[in-house]
């Protein structure tokens, strides 16, 4: 990650600033239970879903590609409502569901750190998509899923700190 973002602002000519990022990292991750689940399990999935997504904002800070003199950025993270403590109502999946609700507060520290620097962090649940993660299930398409998503960062609500669905509301923590 270190090394993309420095290649991003070293060779991409003329890009000073980037307005928006959208962190759309996102693995499943293995099928396990209470008894089988694995500290491997769990790594791999936090590796992506968790630890992507926040070194992605770091090198991008560090790299002055975000915020500060370039101006205002809108950093999207994409999770999961299965992230959500308050609508845990299923239990298991136990990778998936933590590393989501790892981004959940790793982006709410963000959005508290960089809103100084010009930095708005909102979190964004797409949906139950129909992709190859969910096997084709899912109860909505990829383009209703990225039209809701990208109205929502289009609207006039609050953004900073903030975790809506694709339909624009909000998700409880």
């Amino acid at each position: 990650i270190q090394r993309w973002a420095r290649g991003l602002r070293d060779n991409c000519k003329g890009l000073r600033h980037l307005d928006v990022v959208i962190n759309n990292a996102g693995i499943y991750g293995a099928k396990v239970d209470v008894k089988t689940v694995t500290e491997q399990d769990m790594l791999q999935t936090f590796r992506t879903n968790t630890i992507g997504p926040l070194l992605v904002v770091q090198q991008l800070l560090i790299n002055g590609l975000i915020g500060g003199f370039g101006g205002k950025t809108l950093v999207a993270n994409v999770s999961s409502k299965v992230g959500s403590v308050d609508d845990n109502k299923a239990g298991g999946g136990y990778p998936y569901r933590a590393s989501k609700s790892a981004l959940n507060i790793v982006n709410k520290s963000l959005s508290i750190d960089l809103a100084g620097d010009g930095v708005t962090c909102v979190l964004l649940h797409p949906g139950y998509v129909r992709t190859s993660m969910t096997g084709g299930q899912g109860l909505i398409d990829a383009q209703e899923s990225v039209a809701g998503t990208l109205g929502v960062l289009q609207s006039s609500k609050p953004l900073n700190g903030e975790w809506y669905d694709f339909k624009g509301q909000s998700i409880p923590w």
